[in-house]
């Protein structure tokens, strides 16, 4: 992994831990960090908007940024967008967006707009207090023309991002609302350690989260947790639920 230079140390302005670049030279690296504009990020900053014309990468110094799209289309995203500088999005706001992806320190998000030159595909929305790299297209296109393992880097992110939405146009085609939510709580769950069997979801994520990953709403998910505590599958213990029993909630999402 390429070594930051010491004023980028002093700054914290280093994209020595990105994972996209890991196979720069250190003096490579050091000249692209000098072609970044920085950016800080607050929780509800939009960093771009959906058909937003701009094309330049993004990279996560610091900080957890979520990729997202209205449910009603794109003429309400339109409406709804607030202007660069303008206040966060409101929390009602999040609650109806469907989430694509989410990516946090170390990860790169933009590289579509760069790669193809078109408008953006959806809205990133920075979740917490954070700090952005961001390197114009043509300079990114040029690392990547330099740097093959960079190219064959990109490519297997495209292959995974292919992957990962083919599994959710399945989902989203074959099952209901509440067993998609029965499904993401199966993928949310790891065994707990006292070695009774159970697993759990620790922290459960907020209702709305749940729903923009799920493509549902908030009520629906509320109504499906409900089901499963009425039928003695899960409990609630504060930000932890606990699930008695996995192999029949995967039967209820249909993963059996």
């Amino acid at each position: 992994m390429a070594e930051p230079s010491s004023a980028a140390e002093a700054s914290g302005r280093s994209l020595a831990a990105i994972d996209l670049l890991r196979a720069i030279p250190a003096e490579r690296l050091r000249a692209v960090e000098a072609r970044c504009q920085w950016r800080e990020t607050r929780p509800g900053d939009v960093v771009f908007e959906l058909d937003d014309p701009t094309a330049a990468v993004f990279f996560i110094v610091r900080g957890k940024l979520r990729i997202v799209i209205r449910r009603d289309g794109p003429d309400d995203a339109d409406r709804a967008a607030p202007a660069e500088g303008a206040d966060a999005v409101p929390e009602s706001s999040l609650s109806e967006l469907v989430t694509l992806a989410e990516f946090t320190s170390g990860d790169t998000f933009g590289e579509l707009a760069a790669v193809d030159g078109r408008p953006r595909s959806a809205r990133a929305v920075a979740l917490d207090n954070g700090l952005l790299a961001i390197l114009p297209r043509e300079d990114f296109l040029d690392l990547v023309e330099a740097h093959p393992p960079l190219a064959m880097a990109l490519l297997r992110r495209f292959a995974g991002f292919i992957r990962s939405l083919n599994r959710r146009v399945h989902s989203l085609s074959t099952l209901t609302p509440r067993q998609r939510v029965f499904m993401e709580l199966v993928r949310l769950a790891e065994p707990r350690a006292v070695g009774d069997g159970t697993w759990a979801v620790d922290p459960l994520p907020a209702h709305g989260d749940i729903a923009g990953w799920v493509g549902a709403d908030r009520e629906t998910v509320a109504a499906a947790v409900g089901q499963l505590a009425r039928e003695g599958l899960v409990e609630r213990r504060h930000k932890t639920l606990i699930i008695r029993d996995l192999a029949r909630l995967r039967l209820l999402a249909h993963l059996t």
